[in-house]
């Protein structure tokens, strides 16, 4: 198991997922947003949602120029620290 990080690389959401491989930690990515969206918490949101959901369909987990904006795919084995700081 390795954590991934979908880092935006600047200002923005941040997702970590523990996964298998970059194809299982975007496949979990999409499931956690179609859940989300089905949360009556996040109805006020639901455009905002929908159009996240639909730029994180078209990633193939494999190709880094397919990712929305400045996002890349950072992997982490076990055992590595990742320091971090909010500012």
């Amino acid at each position: 198991m390795k954590l991934y990080y979908f880092n935006p690389n600047d200002w923005g959401i941040q997702y970590f997922v523990m996964a298998e491989n970059k194809i299982d930690a975007h496949k979990n990515l999409l499931s956690f947003l179609e859940k989300r969206m089905k949360e009556p918490n996040e109805q006020c949101y639901v455009n905002a949602n929908t159009e996240e959901l639909e730029d994180w369909k078209k990633v193939n987990p494999l190709d880094p120029s397919t990712f929305p904006e400045t996002y890349k795919l950072d992997e982490y084995e076990v055992g590595q620290v990742i320091q971090s700081e909010n500012a």
